[in-house]
């Protein structure tokens, strides 16, 4: 499951698109990337975790705390645990 950071929206695969295309040392050339299928952002991150509490999908470079039990919580969780 993938989310885009422009426009929020889930989806199950990114669409791999053409990114760039030109000439490098005269020799043509194409950059392919993944993007988000709804808006074509390059800005998307892969979920990797669930909060055990809100069930909230937590995306790659989002921070997560995991506990000694393993359960995994969202900053938003943590942080009402601690008040």
């Amino acid at each position: 499951m993938y989310r885009c950071n422009e426009c929020d929206k889930e989806f199950e695969e990114p669409v791999r698109c053409a990114i760039m295309s030109g000439e490098f040392w005269g020799a043509p050339f194409t950059e392919y990337g993944d993007t988000c299928p709804y808006c074509k952002s390059e800005y998307i991150s892969e979920i990797k975790y669930y909060c055990d509490c809100c069930n909230y999908k937590i995306a790659e470079g989002e921070t997560y705390y995991e506990t000694d039990d393993g359960s995994i919580f969202c900053e938003d969780c943590i942080s009402k645990k601690e008040a």
